[in-house]
């Protein structure tokens, strides 16, 4: 026997968003780097270097894992996502 359960469209948006992976409140957006030589983008975190990311650039915010964050960095020829640590990284809502 099959069950039908009728759910109108705010619950089911709610369960949603409930549910979402999006990043919470308190990181979404973006970070500005701080680091006064620039900072590396690795692979994972502690992991191998992708690319280096000069001091003042923009990244935006997508995952977190302990100190460390997952960005997206992009550049006038490329775009990188890799992890950064958070120490060097300056929270600012309004970039992404």
């Amino acid at each position: 026997m099959r069950k039908t359960f009728a759910v109108s469209g705010l619950a089911l948006s709610t369960l949603f968003a409930t549910l979402s992976l999006a990043p919470s409140a308190a990181d979404a957006g973006g970070y500005r780097v701080t680091a006064p030589s620039g900072l590396n983008l690795r692979r994972s975190p502690g992991g191998p270097v992708r690319t280096a990311m000069p001091h003042g650039s923009i990244v935006c915010y997508l995952d977190r894992q302990g100190r460390w964050r997952q960005v997206e960095y992009s550049t006038r020829r490329r775009t990188y996502i890799g992890w950064a640590v958070k120490r060097w990284l300056s929270y600012r809502r309004r970039y992404c």
